[in-house]
């Protein structure tokens, strides 16, 4: 749980535990299938820091922001949106912003 995330959201601590707990969102499932996306997000960013070109891995960072948290045609986002979001950091952000995404 991103204690600072829910500090900063004003949510209670308490009660974020107590929802993760009453949904199981950290069963094995969820928690396999979360460290598969967190895993591919980081070999994407790697394989772009590994250009040797700094502004074209930035580029690239932002491209990969617009594909992963972009709404599909149904408007539907791409299971574990805020992981993405938090590993995407500050080109999450800004896409987001530029967007107009408010969550």
């Amino acid at each position: 749980m991103d204690e600072a995330g829910c500090n900063e959201a004003g949510i209670d601590l308490g009660l974020a535990e107590r929802t993760i707990a009453e949904l199981n969102l950290n069963c094995r499932r969820l928690a396999e299938a979360r460290f598969a996306v967190y895993l591919e997000l980081e070999e994407q960013k790697q394989r772009l820091r590994e250009t040797g070109n700094l502004e074209a891995g930035r580029a690239g960072i932002r491209r990969l922001a617009a594909q992963c948290l972009d709404p599909d045609s149904q408007g539907r986002r791409l299971a574990f949106f805020t992981l993405i979001r938090e590993r995407l950091g500050r080109a999450a952000e800004e896409h987001l912003e530029a967007t107009g995404y408010s969550g």
